[in-house]
């Protein structure tokens, strides 16, 4: 059968490798729903929607999809709602599915090597960007203080590298063996770094933050056994080479940040990139539809109705815009109070599970789901009610909870 010979690793980490060209990564999205399906109506002993991984992320879709569902009552443009929660629904499929191909230990390392390897590559081609003006598929970069990279024409690929940060540090530490291994993924770590820093977002440098320090801080109060000589030494490694790296690029923008303390309004609308009218027109449509909110996506469809007095900020929109460029906003403004606390209690399930679980089945889970979170909470760039950005989202929690599973099989034998 198919589903007997596509090893567990290849489809995730195909849907990864195809997300910077367009729509082709719902190409393998497809592929592992359908073959979902196919393993139900066969119904083949290995999926069992009722064990225990497989309830946990039914609940914590339910927690991200129900408040989409509740929301249709009081769309605003009840097509395009419907259109964005109907396309959601199949990934409840895909989850199980990767909680069924990824029950084997051996699968999910593949896994994390093909991130490295396909984010690596991703990297390289942003510096080839940086000192030759295109990438490798003739790009241009996004503008002058943007490194775009595979990404091109889109500002994309400093929010995804940072999402998946966390995922790809983990997997250079465990491969880290002696001194000589250790310098080549520290150098790659570098690179992952410079790299989301001359990718020009702030969104991207604070979840960059975020995500490195997050992680650094749970590896070391997991393993108490870390020699620090190593680990001074990887610092230097990460802090000079990539601050080498980002220097060989206007980033001047960034200087800005530190203007915001004791700014006015304008001030800081202008340091935000103009979003300030969005926070606000999303605050408005919040307190109008506080329960249950627009329906997903209706941000857009009513912003006229809610945006600013012209002239108070900077920036005008005046045929508005997609989504108000801060996740929780959204959240709150499209699916109300009840989308908002069902991705705290989502996220804080996905936390409490970690407790449960051995210190090496933490350090493989922790990376996947506070990649997750970081794409959530702090996310003032991408929205989240796109299916772009909310399938990388899912597919870094169901693979998080795939690694969470309490046997840790070591035979590939029914990974697939």
């Amino acid at each position: 059968m198919i589903t007997q010979r596509i090893p567990g690793w290849l489809l995730p980490a195909a849907y990864l490798f195809l997300l910077p060209f367009g729509n082709l990564f719902i190409l393998p999205l497809v592929l592992m729903a359908t073959i979902c399906l196919v393993r139900f109506y066969r119904k083949i002993p290995t999926v069992s929607f009722w064990e225990n991984e497989n309830k946990f992320c039914a609940m914590v879709f339910g927690l991200i999809w129900v408040p989409m569902l509740v929301s249709l009552v009081d769309a605003i443009n009840l097509k395009h709602s419907f259109q964005s929660t109907l396309s959601v629904l199949p990934m409840i499929l895909i989850g199980i599915y990767l909680i069924d191909a990824l029950e084997n230990q051996k699968e999910r390392q593949k896994l994390v090597m093909a991130i490295i390897v396909i984010t690596t590559l991703w990297c390289l081609d942003a510096l080839y960007q940086l000192f030759h003006g295109t990438n490798i598929l003739g790009y241009p970069t996004w503008d002058p203080t943007h490194l775009s990279g595979i990404f091109s024409p889109k500002p994309t690929l400093g929010l995804v590298l940072a999402v998946v940060l966390p995922v790809v540090l983990e997997g250079l530490r465990s491969i880290t063996t002696g001194w000589r291994i250790m310098i080549i993924t520290s150098l790659i770590a570098a690179i992952y770094i410079a790299v989301i820093i001359l990718s020009g977002s702030r969104t991207a440098l604070l979840m960059m933050i975020l995500s490195s320090t997050g992680w650094l801080i749970y590896v070391i109060s997991l393993i108490r056994s870390i020699s620090w000589r190593k680990m001074i030494t990887v610092c230097a490694i990460v802090i000079v080479t990539s601050g080498y790296l980002a220097s060989q690029h206007s980033n001047a923008h960034l200087t800005q940040i530190t203007d915001i303390m004791g700014a006015d309004m304008k001030t800081v609308d202008r340091i935000s990139s103009g979003r300030i009218p969005l926070w606000e027109t999303a605050g408005r449509i919040y307190l109008d539809h506080w329960i249950n909110g627009i329906g997903p996506r209706g941000f857009r469809h009513i912003y006229n109705e809610y945006k600013p007095i012209e002239g108070k900020y900077n920036h005008e929109y005046h045929y508005g815009s997609t989504h108000p460029h801060f996740v929780l906003l959204e959240i709150a403004s499209e699916t109300g109070s009840i989308g908002l606390i069902c991705i705290f209690v989502a996220v804080y399930f996905l936390f409490t599970r970690l407790k449960l679980l051995l210190t090496p089945e933490k350090l493989n889970t922790f990376p996947w789901v506070y990649g997750a979170a970081i794409a959530i909470i702090p996310n003032v760039g991408k929205a989240f009610y796109s299916f772009f950005w909310m399938s990388l989202v899912l597919w870094m929690i169901f693979i998080g909870i795939a690694n969470s599973r309490t046997e840790n099989k070591t035979t590939a034998g029914s990974a697939s």
